[in-house]
């Protein structure tokens, strides 16, 4: 019975990452590096932002396989699955309508923060395989040698980047993300794993 604590341990991570994530897009103050390109991706084929988030992370999934020279982590498509869903359940089914202005898009940003980092400090510890944008964080400090903060910082670089010269909007939100939601995933990482202890029945 462990493992189905440890799927809907992980089911209510991604989803609550990826409502996080629909909130701080529908916000309109700018969203994290990876997001805005998954945004310009989206507004420049027409496809949802869940299908341009399977998109850009299944090809993620080939390039982090040939840094290390291994063979691609299909497991991973499962989590790839679940969290373009999980988007685009948030963005057009459970926020379709909302459009918040003023105060209420701050507030739009600063739970959708909360919330993404809780759902990553959630889905993390139950052992599921990680996302391919942290494994290209992986690859790249595997391949050359760089620090993990580094490793992280390029690939949004590269993200953003990307996104820009597809027309991508950055904002007061870009910045924001970048600086909160790591060190909250942290502070919040903890309890997380002591959740999913008590779920299981260990310690």
């Amino acid at each position: 019975m462990k493992w189905i604590a440890r799927t809907l341990f992980f089911l209510f991570g991604i989803f609550l990452m990826s409502f996080g994530i629909a909130l701080i897009i529908k916000a309109g103050l700018g969203a994290s590096a990876w997001d805005t390109l998954f945004v310009a991706l989206s507004e420049t084929t027409g496809f949802t932002v869940g299908t341009c988030v399977f998109i850009v992370q299944g090809i993620l999934l080939f390039l982090n396989a040939a840094l290390v020279r291994r063979p691609p982590e299909w497991l991973s498509l499962a989590t790839v699955i679940v969290n373009s869903v999980a988007i685009d359940i948030s963005l057009l089914l459970l926020l379709e309508h909302f459009a918040p202005t003023g105060m209420v898009s701050y507030a739009s940003l600063g739970l959708g923060i909360a919330c993404m980092a809780a759902g990553v400090a959630i889905y993390v510890p139950s052992g599921f395989p990680k996302s391919q944008i942290d494994g290209l964080m992986l690859a790249l400090h595997a391949r050359f040698g760089f620090g993990l903060g580094a490793s992280r910082i390029a690939g949004e670089v590269a993200a953003l980047g990307i996104a820009l010269l597809l027309g991508g909007a950055i904002g007061i939100g870009t910045l924001v993300a970048t600086l909160l939601v790591g060190p909250l995933i942290q502070t919040f990482m903890p309890f997380g794993k002591k959740a999913l202890a008590r779920l299981v029945g260990t310690r």
